[in-house]
């Protein structure tokens, strides 16, 4: 009867062996898989929040230009593309003549 008790013992933790390493293997998937969503989505999100913040500068910028525009006889967007000629954001302000909705923003 102690052999068949030990026996059986030995069994279930071979069970429980077996079963944790299963379980094992799926937590290592699934933890290489959310490193890889989350490599991807920060890439994308400071991508899209440096976006987001130069798109908001410029726009800021040009209410606030606006009237110093006018009263130089020329449009924001000329101001803008005068101010920022030979940096950065020289590109990026003809991406912004480009707006959804067929709207042009810089024009």
């Amino acid at each position: 009867m102690l052999d068949a008790d030990r026996q059986r013992a030995d069994q279930q933790r071979e069970l429980q062996a077996a079963q944790n390493e299963v379980e094992l293997d799926r937590m290592r998937a699934e933890t290489e898989l959310f490193v890889e969503r989350t490599d991807a989505l920060s890439e994308q999100l400071a991508e899209t929040l440096n976006h987001f913040g130069q798109t908001v500068f410029i726009e800021t910028l040009i209410q606030e230009l606006g009237p110093l525009a006018t009263t130089m006889g020329i449009t924001s967007a000329d101001l803008m593309r005068n101010l920022f000629e030979g940096t950065p954001f020289e590109n990026f302000l003809s991406s912004l003549s480009e707006r959804p909705l067929g709207r042009k923003a810089l024009s």
